[in-house]
């Protein structure tokens, strides 16, 4: 519960400190091929996983390798969270992320990290959506 509320703190922190001067980039759903440009340049995470569709992007072009990607459930009654898991496993270790944590509660989130200190928050909640966070210090290139 602990690791769930200091968790849970910071990611509030991250939103709330960016919001006042946070300038993002919304895809909108409107313009697939944008949306598709960009997941296409996000070649250090995992495509699209089966089931699911993007709903939102977005990042913040002061730093442009911090981005959030919201994921829906084409239906929620036919995602397994234990598959979904072990394929953030596999896949982000191919990809060069270390794994660095797992909280299971009411969402499960996994924390995993590249060596030069990128950070990537994965969101798997019971109402059928997937968020990603990555976090990334300014002008980082990894």
């Amino acid at each position: 519960m602990k690791l769930l509320t200091t968790m849970s703190f910071f990611i509030v922190l991250f939103f709330a400190a960016g919001c006042k001067h946070k300038q993002t980039a919304i895809i909108p759903k409107q313009d697939p091929l944008a949306l598709q440009e960009l997941l296409a340049r996000l070649s250090d995470l995992p495509d699209v996983p089966y089931g699911y569709q993007v709903k939102k992007i977005e990042k913040d072009q002061r730093n442009p390798d911090s981005v959030f990607i919201e994921y829906q459930a084409n239906k929620k009654d036919c995602v397994q969270h234990e598959d979904i898991k072990k394929m953030y496993y596999s896949s982000m270790e191919l990809l060069g992320w270390n794994f660095v944590s797992e909280f299971q509660g009411q969402e499960i989130l996994l924390f995993f990290e590249r060596p030069r200190g990128k950070k990537c928050i994965i969101s798997l909640r019971q109402d059928g959506y997937l968020i990603v966070f990555v976090l990334s210090k300014k002008g980082d290139l990894s």
